[in-house]
């Protein structure tokens, strides 16, 4: 295939096979306050955003399994594109086990941990308002159900 032949795909094309598979996979979500020890005061930093997912059907039982591995993976593709540009944010690594969810079924859990911005402190509880704002839309947008937690708000 040429250069010139190669489509890349559109957002809405990813959005559309994001949503697919997140629907496929019963993916679902929860956000919670970030704190952090900053000058010995516990301070909100920022919020996590944890996805998770059932066992995969392809799952032989065993958490650390490839086909647990790809569906850690492909969360983490769905979380870091609902972040807006200059985000910064630490995805937290595959541990390969399972956690009991809803109904004690295991799942598979990513969390993001979305950090404000440390260079202005005095703007971060706005603009994390502003990302928790885009992130939450985004869900919507991919029709990840939330899971049944209180609401995250933002404060310190």
């Amino acid at each position: 295939m040429s250069a010139e032949s190669a489509v890349l795909p559109t957002r809405t094309a990813l959005q559309d096979r994001l949503k697919t598979w997140a629907r496929a996979h019963r993916v679902r979500w929860e956000m919670t306050r970030h704190f952090e020890i900053v000058h010995d005061r516990k301070t909100q930093v920022g919020f996590d955003l944890t996805l998770s997912a059932p066992r995969p059907a392809g799952c032989d039982g065993d958490p650390g399994c490839l086909e647990c591995a790809r569906t850690h993976e492909e969360m983490g593709r769905i979380a870091v594109s609902l972040l807006p540009p200059g985000t910064q944010y630490d995805v937290e690594p595959f541990d390969g086990s399972f956690h009991l969810g809803d109904c004690d079924e295991p799942e598979l859990l990513l969390t993001v941990e979305i950090l404000a911005d440390a260079r202005e402190p005095e703007l971060a509880d706005c603009s994390g308002r502003r990302t928790l704002a885009l992130v939450e839309a985004g869900l919507r947008c991919l029709e990840i159900r939330q899971k049944s937690t209180p609401p995250v708000r933002s404060g310190r």
